[in-house]
Order: C-alpha cells, then sequence, then structure tokens
C-alpha cells in the first residue's frame, strides 16, 4: 500500500469549497471549508509527512484508526499514537496564536476592509476573491507607462476580527484556478 505526500500546498477558491460541500459521494467527506483553511495547511507542513498524513486523514477527511492504518500500512495503535503527536505539535506551537473569529464574508466590515486595502495600494491594481474560507486579492503591478497590468500573485488574508494578522503570497500560476487572468489591460 502507498499513499502520496504533498510537498507544496496551494490555495483553494471558495467557489469550489461551496461546491464540494453540497455534492454527493465520498467527496462530502471532506467536510466544512473550515477545515481548509490556510492556517490549518501552513500548520500542516511543521508536521513530518507520517504524522501530516494521519492527521488529514483522521481529522479532516474523517476516516477511523483502523481505515488510516489500512491506507498508511500501518497499525491502529501506530496511527492513534501519531495522531496524539500531531496534535500537540499543533497545541503547542500555535497555542499563541488564538485569534478572534474573522469578519463576515461579505459583511459591511469586510467590504470596509477591503475599499481600505485597494486604495492603499498605488503601485498595484487588486482583484478581490476568497481562498481557503479567507478573504484573498489577486495582485497585478502597474505599469508607470499604461499598458497592461501583470498579476505578481494571490495575497490570502488571515484576519483576527477586522484586523490582518497574517498575509500570505502564491505567485501568480494559482491565478487560473480562481477564473483570474495573468495580465490586465
Amino acid at each position: 500500500m502507498s499513499y502520496l505526500v504533498v510537498t507544496r500546498l496551494e490555495p483553494y477558491p471558495d467557489t469550489l469549497l461551496d461546491a464540494a460541500a453540497i455534492a454527493p459521494g465520498p467527496e462530502a467527506r471532506y467536510g466544512a471549508s473550515e477545515s481548509i483553511s490556510l492556517a490549518f495547511i501552513a500548520a500542516l507542513q511543521v508536521l513530518p509527512s507520517r504524522q501530516r498524513a494521519v492527521l488529514i486523514l483522521r481529522d479532516v477527511v474523517g476516516f477511523t484508526a483502523a481505515e488510516t492504518a489500512d491506507i498508511l500500512d500501518s497499525t491502529a495503535d501506530s496511527v492513534t499514537s501519531a495522531l496524539e503527536q500531531a496534535r500537540a505539535t499543533l497545541r503547542d506551537r500555535y497555542a499563541h496564536a488564538r485569534r478572534e473569529p474573522p469578519v463576515a464574508a461579505n459583511s459591511r466590515a469586510e467590504r470596509d476592509l477591503i475599499a481600505m486595502l485597494m486604495a492603499a495600494c498605488p503601485s498595484y491594481d487588486l482583484i478581490p476573491t476568497r481562498a481557503n474560507g479567507q478573504l484573498a486579492f489577486a495582485a497585478y503591478l502597474r505599469d508607470p507607462a499604461g499598458g497592461a497590468r501583470r498579476a505578481v500573485g494571490l495575497l490570502v488574508l488571515t484576519l483576527s476580527g477586522d484586523q490582518i494578522c497574517e498575509i500570505t503570497r502564491f505567485d501568480n500560476t494559482v491565478l487560473a484556478s480562481f477564473g483570474l487572468p495573468g495580465v490586465l489591460p
């Protein structure tokens, strides 16, 4: 038995999260979009690959210890131990990072935050979107000569209330999955 280890994780468009949440069949086991927050994805990257696999299979996908052990060609006791170690590592590492819930999507507070950020970037045009259940922007560098604006990446904001506490930048190759162009006229 073998399993795939993902070494690079990408942002995921919220429009696809919404579709996956209502789709029937095995995909429904992937659960609510809260399990796929960017903060969770970043946290996963600090775990050894085996603990990461066990945590995803158990806590995100919802497999039992026996199912997970079968997938990883292991024992239920080994899987349970790896899960406990993964949870302890994340709890210890991120205990200080308690945050308020972010402002609600499409709320007045979020619209005000979007307007403020768009006004504060004179060298960039920002197109708001959502990724991993969080506010995100496609960023395009303005050409001083008035030419085409080229995409420089996707910025995903982690909010605590209406305050930005973290910005994660992805390169411009991810924009296509959000239906966004690489160049604006």
